[in-house]
């Protein structure tokens, strides 16, 4: 999900524009990053859907704390990898409204930004909702109620379109994200006022944005005791604002990206987060913490409510520390920097939506032909790995005959020129 970095219309140089007019050349290692949280999620649905079966024994020879423990670090995986999503959406989205306001220039068009959202996210979704709707998956996909609730991405606020329902399954996420560029605009719009004329805008906008995230944390307190486990995916829990706080991690990278630093607090910000490795292995321990606290099995034995929150809460930050990187990295060079830098891991990034689309269907075919649980866990990591090649190469098609010649249409939409408004910063 997200938006690639470079697109590259007849195979010159990249554009300088994507969704929203971000420079896609600015942040090249956010591939990366959006590779790594799609396989992230992959080996998660895989984990989830096929299962395996030799429980007991694989707990005998390794022991029940350690199986514990590896089915908590997986587990959490996936929440994680979309965090990831989000995030990166917030930053990406968000940073050209912003720099756009730091430099007196116009803010990006809202007509493009919405021209090139929906060529970013339609094509590829609707039709494998159609393919897979055709060959059976789901139900009620070509009905009233599946045009409100799939094709128009109504089904997280519908108890008849529920997440189970939909051929593609993981498109809850996608209706989430639907609905954060519906607010972005809003969003951007809002911060501009408040903070036209101020001595320092970034410093007051940060305590909005904190605000924005405070108030999504305690609106998913409030939630969590108003549903149950078994309702993880209604909108109390998924809808804006329940997300927001994701997307406001995405704004604040966002912040710190943009202008020179003009206070103390900037300043130290920047020495913190200018260090990638201090970021990782705070991320690293974020989510062994995350792990620790979030599993049933775990030493806290938590109950539902505190799951729920505790995972929300904390996979928040780790999300905006894995993202530090190919913020502040660009092009860099050391360690982290080769890892965000993987060619075919950055390739995952740029086909991830097509990926994450069509991966979940393949894992639900290959258990009806196999059997739920039947495999055991020495088996499985080579299963899931043979359906991961086939659905890149799925994602491959989808980007290269489908995806791309959209967005490269869509690059050609002009909208109709606002008068220019300068806000003084």
């Amino acid at each position: 999900m997200g938006v690639p970095q470079t697109i590259v219309p007849g195979g010159g140089q990249p554009e300088l524009e994507v969704i929203g007019g971000a420079r896609p050349d600015s942040f090249p290692l956010l591939d990366g990053a959006r590779g790594l949280a799609a396989l992230c999620v992959f080996c998660f649905h895989g984990w989830l859907v096929l299962r395996y079966s030799h429980m007991d024994q694989w707990a005998a020879r390794a022991g029940e704390t350690p199986m514990r423990g590896i089915t908590s670090v997986i587990g959490a995986s996936g929440p994680e990898a979309v965090a990831v999503f989000f995030s990166l959406s917030g930053f990406l989205l968000y940073r050209p409204f912003l720099a756009a306001r730091m430099a007196g220039a116009q803010s990006p068009r809202i007509g493009r930004f919405a021209v090139r959202r929906a060529a970013r996210i339609l094509p590829a979704y609707w039709f494998a909702l159609v393919v897979l709707g055709l060959l059976g998956r789901g139900t009620g996909v070509f009905t009233v109620h599946g045009i409100r609730d799939y094709f128009l991405f109504g089904q997280i606020y519908s108890g008849k379109g529920s997440t189970w329902n939909n051929p593609v399954e993981p498109a809850w996420t996608i209706c989430v994200e639907v609905s954060f560029y519906l607010f972005l605009p809003f969003w951007a719009l809002f911060t501009a006022r408040v903070t036209r004329g101020r001595a320092n805008p970034i410093r007051l906008e940060v305590l909005l944005t904190l605000g924005l995230i405070l108030a999504s944390i305690g609106w998913k307190a409030w939630a969590v005791k108003h549903t149950t486990i078994h309702e993880a995916h209604q909108p109390l829990l998924v809808a804006l604002p329940a997300t927001l706080d994701m997307f406001g991690a995405g704004f604040l990278l966002a912040l710190l990206s943009v202008g020179k630093p003009r206070t103390p607090w900037q300043h130290a910000a920047g020495r913190f987060f200018g260090g990638p490795g201090v970021c990782v292995g705070l991320a690293l321990v974020g989510y062994a913490l995350l792990c620790l606290v979030t599993a049933p099995a775990g030493p806290f034995s938590p109950t539902w409510p505190v799951i729920a929150l505790a995972g929300a809460v904390l996979k928040v930050p780790v999300a905006a520390l894995l993202i530090v990187p190919g913020v502040v990295l660009m092009r860099g060079g050391g360690s982290l920097g080769a890892v965000y830098r993987v060619k075919r891991i950055a390739w995952v990034g740029v086909v991830s939506y097509g990926f994450y689309i069509w991966h979940i269907a393949l894992l639900r075919w290959l258990n009806e032909l196999i059997g739920r649980g039947t495999l055991s866990l020495g088996v499985l990591p080579f299963v899931v790995a043979g359906v991961m090649l086939v659905a890149l190469a799925m994602a491959a098609a989808s980007w290269y005959w489908l995806e791309r010649p959209i967005l490269r249409l869509a690059h050609t939409y002009k909208a109709a020129k606002p008068q220019k408004a300068k806000v003084s910063v």
